[in-house]
C-alpha cells in the first residue's frame, strides 16, 4: 500500500518514468525507449522537476538520433546535454556522451563520435563515475573501424572494454564488449578464438534471453558454430 501511495505522487511519477526510460535505453529496446522518455520528458515537464526534465530529454534526443541519425538530432541531442550540463548537474555524463557518441556513429560521423567518446571519458576521470568506462572503450572500437584507423587499434580498444566490465562485476557490458570483440575476429577468420572469448560468458546469462544482446551474441555464436 505504501508503495501504491508513494507513486501515486506526482514527483515519485516523474522520477520512476525517467529511469524506466533510461532502463529501456541500456536494454536497447528503441521502441520502449523513445516511448517511455517522451512520457518522462511530459511528467517531469508537467510536474516541474527540472533535473529529471533534463535528463529525459537527452533520453527523447538520444531516441530521435537512433530513429534518424543526421546532423540534427546529433546537434539536439547535443544541446540536451549542455542543457544537463549548465544546471550544474554531473551524474551521469559519461553515460550520456556515450549515447552522444553512438549517435555520431550512426550518422557517420566518427571523428566526432570519438571527440564525445573523449569527452565521456574526462567526465569519467574527473568525477570518479567509472561504471559506463566499458562501454566508452568498446564503442571508441567501433568508431575507430569507422574512422578507418585499422583493426588493431580497434582490437585493443575491444579487448580493454571487457577487462573493465569484469573487474566492476558488470557482465552484460562484458557481453556487450565481448560481442563487438568476436564479430572483429570473426572477420579476421579467428572463428576459434571468437567462439571461446563469448561461448563461456553467454552461458553465464539464465535470464534476459531475449534482451537485444543476448540475442546478439546467440545470433553470432550460431554464426561461429
Amino acid at each position: 500500500m505504501r508503495l501504491a501511495h508513494d507513486l501515486g505522487q506526482p514527483f515519485n511519477q516523474a522520477l520512476a518514468a525517467t529511469y524506466l526510460a533510461m532502463l529501456h535505453q541500456l536494454c536497447a529496446d528503441q521502441a520502449l525507449a523513445r516511448a517511455s522518455s517522451e512520457e518522462a520528458l511530459a511528467l517531469t515537464t508537467e510536474y516541474k522537476a527540472p533535473y529529471y526534465r533534463a535528463w529525459s530529454a537527452i533520453l527523447v534526443s538520444c531516441a530521435l538520433a537512433c530513429e534518424q541519425p543526421g546532423t540534427s538530432t546529433i546537434a539536439s541531442l547535443r544541446d540536451s546535454i549542455a542543457a544537463f550540463k549548465a544546471s550544474g548537474a554531473r551524474l551521469r555524463l559519461p553515460y550520456f556522451f556515450g549515447l552522444l557518441a553512438q549517435a555520431c556513429g550512426r550518422a557517420a560521423c566518427a571523428e566526432d563520435g570519438l571527440a564525445a567518446v573523449e569527452e565521456g571519458m574526462a567526465a569519467s576521470r574527473t568525477h570518479n563515475e567509472r561504471w559506463w568506462d566499458a562501454e566508452l572503450h568498446r564503442v571508441r572500437g567501433e568508431l575507430l573501424l569507422a574512422s578507418g584507423a585499422g583493426a588493431h587499434e580497434a582490437e585493443a580498444a575491444y579487448i580493454r572494454a571487457p577487462e573493465i566490465a569484469r573487474t566492476q562485476l558488470a557482465r552484460a557490458l562484458e557481453l556487450r564488449a565481448a560481442t563487438s570483440l568476436a564479430r572483429l575476429w570473426r572477420g579476421q577468420r579467428r572463428a576459434d578464438d571468437a567462439r571461446l572469448v563469448l561461448q563461456n560468458l553467454y552461458s553465464w546469462f539464465t535470464e534476459g534471453i531475449d534482451t537485444t544482446d543476448l540475442r546478439d551474441a546467440k545470433a553470432l555464436l550460431d554464426e561461429l558454430s
